[in-house]
């Protein structure tokens, strides 16, 4: 049974808030004081996550008490997923108030930007803590407005400007459709407590649904694919690079994730309509696609990690739609870290670009050796289940996943078998080949153990997922054997006419700016211009 004691996640978003609210009176350069407290914050939460592990794994999954009132109050969820994602804000929050310590040491406002970073972190820390679906969307709320106040730290550019007005237009479009679907919840099932919602829509299925369920499991994914920086709505994504350094770390490894995290707490209720996870598939599939593509074709390096940040969240969000929640979950702790330490080091790569290098670019496979490729890929992936006793038959989606797997391989072992250093960068490669191929296991298994107990088991699809699956998997073949033969592909007229067109991002901020009604400034023209050449 919950008890007080079950409140001390609390003290780290508290902490963070107090840090916040000293900076209101330390808003010129940071003093040691505010430095210390933001530390003090950043260890509390760190060791509140070690000890939310703890009293989970002890004492379970349960709901914190809460001041309700016709079933509408506010709470905690302990849970196995509320921790993970709890130590992932905990160790990058950490991570980025210690960069930002040293970024913008000696700044005028250094102490203002200390105190909405920490504000940001205490909201995202609610939001992955919420037990009911109130919670849930205020903090969502307050992340987007802490959010803006750090887009805005140079407000005398014009570009900062435009970034936030983007931001906040997605933010409270996000918002809106969160707000939304709470109301529709709590009008079909009677709560928003997220552990009781949970067990109320696993009683419907599909067709037995009601409409206001089906309803509120589309606002469910039109907020998160808006949140999550989809196409045609990710050109905000592409404004948002000019901020401060950890502000991008902060948002590409940790705000754009809680689209994916609301999906996944909330899966009972998604889970209940097939649609509204087939529209999660055909959005998330295509954002992951043509966010790959023309993350390929950037030269500035914040662009082309904004693009890849769309592409994985597109990726999570397919997952999501296939019923893949834990392996959704999985692929946001690797993306995080992935991302934040991207962003965090992308001096040094600008560094590392300029510097000369020996290895020589990637070459156009030849057809005999893809083949080979894939054959020994496929060979790999089936000799790893068989002797990890992973059945595949009886789970298609973890098939389909791995058939994507097995063709990224392929063009890993082509490119060793195609180049001149004979076996032995062959060796390396299929030892990266076996090492991935163990990982995508284990991991996998190891997520669903962790999270299967507070998230729905994977339902055997129906036709249509089936065929979506197919489409899936048959795309991103086709886009992998492309970047085999891309030399052969970029000499055409018809592909140099797409490298354009995928450079401009599919003109998507041009015709976001036009859906605003905003005016792009000179300097941004400018950047664009220099970045397109």
């Amino acid at each position: 049974m919950p008890n007080g004691f079950s409140l001390f996640p609390l003290l780290a978003p508290l902490a963070f808030y107090a840090a916040s609210a000293l900076s209101a009176w330390q808003s010129g350069r940071a003093s040691r004081a505010l430095n210390l407290v933001a530390r003090c914050a950043s260890a509390l939460s760190l060791f509140c996550a070690a000890l939310l592990a703890f009293y989970v794994s002890r004492e379970g999954a349960l709901t914190t008490p809460s001041l309700v009132m016709q079933g509408v109050g506010l709470s905690l969820r302990l849970d196995a997923l509320s921790t993970v994602m709890f130590s992932l804000v905990s160790i990058l929050g950490a991570l980025v108030l210690r960069y930002s310590r040293t970024y913008l040491e000696g700044d005028t406002r250094h102490g203002a930007f200390l105190g909405a970073m920490c504000a940001t972190i205490a909201s995202v820390l609610l939001l992955v803590l919420a037990g009911n679906v109130l919670l849930l969307v205020l903090a969502w709320m307050a992340t987007g407005t802490s959010l803006c106040r750090l887009l805005l730290f140079s407000p005398e550019r014009a570009g900062a400007k435009l970034a936030a007005r983007k931001t906040w237009i997605v933010a409270r479009f996000g918002d809106l459709c969160f707000a939304a679907a709470a109301f529709c919840l709590w009008q079909t099932l009677g709560t928003l407590d997220i552990a009781t919602l949970g067990e109320r829509a696993s009683e419907f299925t599909g067709q037995s649904a009601p409409r206001s369920l089906h309803l509120a499991t589309f606002l469910l994914a039109f907020g998160a694919i808006w949140k999550s920086a989809q196409f045609p709505t990710s050109a905000w994504l592409l404004d948002v690079i000019e901020t401060p350094t950890p502000v991008s770390a902060l948002l590409h490894a940790g705000i754009l994730n809680g689209g994916t995290f609301t999906l996944v707490r909330l899966s009972h209720a998604l889970t209940a309509s097939p649609s509204a996870m087939h529209l999660l598939i055909v959005v998330g599939a295509s954002t992951a696609l043509l966010a790959s593509i023309a993350m390929t074709s950037q030269s500035s390096i914040k662009a082309s990690l904004a693009y890849s940040s769309a592409a994985h969240m597109g990726f999570m969000l397919m997952l999501c739609g296939l019923g893949a929640f834990s392996v959704a979950i999985l692929h946001l702790v690797a993306h995080s870290f992935y991302k934040a330490h991207a962003f965090l080091s992308s001096g040094g790569i600008v560094d590392s670009a300029r510097a000369p290098k020996a290895a020589a670019p990637p070459q156009e496979s030849k057809l005999s050796l893809f083949g080979i490729g894939v054959l020994l890929a496929l060979a790999l992936f089936m000799g790893v289940a068989l002797a990890l006793g992973v059945s595949l038959s009886s789970n298609l989606v973890s098939l389909a996943l791995g058939a994507v797997l097995v063709m990224g391989l392929s063009y890993l072992l082509a490119q060793a078998l195609h180049q001149r250093g004979g076996w032995r960068v062959c060796k390396h490669a299929l030892l990266s080949a076996t090492t991935t191929t163990l990982a995508f296991f284990v991991l996998e298994l190891a997520a669903t153990r962790l999270l299967g107990s507070v998230l729905p088991l994977p339902s055997a699809p129906g036709q249509s997922t089936l065929a979506l699956m197919f489409l899936v998997v048959a795309a991103f073949s086709t886009a992998i054997f492309a970047q085999a033969f891309m030399p052969r592909w970029k000499a055409s007229r018809l592909g140099q006419a797409a490298y354009v067109h995928f450079r401009q991002g599919l003109y998507s901020p041009l015709l976001f700016d036009r859906l605003i009604a905003t005016d792009r400034p000179s300097d941004q023209n400018q950047a664009h211009q220099e970045i397109s050449r």
